[in-house]
């Protein structure tokens, strides 16, 4: 199952419009693992490429996952969790952001915290 997309612009191939940022759900376990491999090769997630982990991870209520498509090719990703503090408010963190080198300063990774900040409006 492809990840449900958060925007739907497209435009000439290599420009930045044409990005599409996707939040993971938790049936995209293969994508997640895909999607460090592309952007992330060397990072634990993409070596050992456990999908029993991804599946757990993106099950959570408290992670989220975006990644960030040139048509499907993956060029970057975020990942953030969501607590409670003690007043009651959800509070979100971005853990992590990367896109890859040659899609860098394209605006990529400001339209990944961008989608994050939907999310956590979305959540509460």
């Amino acid at each position: 199952m492809r990840p449900r997309a958060a925007s739907h612009a497209k435009r000439a191939p290599g420009d930045t419009d044409a990005v599409e940022i996707r939040e993971l759900s938790d049936s995209d376990a293969a994508a997640l693992i895909a999607l460090y491999r592309a952007v992330l090769p060397d990072s634990p997630t993409a070596e050992n490429g456990s999908f029993d982990a991804a599946r757990a991870f993106l099950v959570d209520p408290t992670s989220f996952v975006l990644g960030a498509y040139d048509d499907d090719e993956p060029v970057g990703l975020a990942w953030g969790v969501q607590m409670r503090s003690p007043s009651g408010r959800l509070t979100s963190y971005l853990h992590e952001l990367d896109v890859r080198g040659h899609w860098r300063r394209r605006g990529i990774g400001a339209a990944l915290v961008r989608t994050a900040m939907d999310v956590a409006r979305r959540h509460g």
